[in-house]
């Protein structure tokens, strides 16, 4: 996995992982950089991946995944906006991957967005 959509269980010496948990985080990540038009959510220059970890300990997704975007005109778009954000924070990008969705749920999740 690239190191800028790796999550944080794969940082150590993990051998055992779940495939899908990595999934949902890397997708959480692709999802975040466009929802807050960001090139890159996590940057580094590092070969050891330090500067990631340190990132992805220190970020406050709720707001970077705001700070990009006007608020809408009408009520609607924003709930809209809203949600799709919520989804990504509650569902793809946590940090403990037994907590983070199946891709089916989020699917289902964004189907009612």
């Amino acid at each position: 996995v690239t190191r800028n959509y790796r999550p944080p269980e794969l940082f150590g010496d993990a051998v055992d992982h779940d495939v899908c948990a990595v999934d949902a985080w890397s997708t959480g990540v692709v999802l975040a950089e466009v929802l807050s038009r960001r090139v890159r959510l996590f940057r580094s220059s590092k070969d050891d991946c330090s500067d990631v970890l340190r990132q992805i300990r220190s970020l406050d997704l709720h707001t970077t995944l705001r700070a990009g975007w006007k608020q809408p005109k009408n009520a609607s778009g924003w709930f809209r906006f809203s949600s799709m954000c919520s989804i990504v924070e509650a569902s793809l990008m946590q940090a403990i991957p037994k907590r983070r969705s199946s891709m089916q749920h989020v699917h289902e999740q964004f189907l009612h967005v």
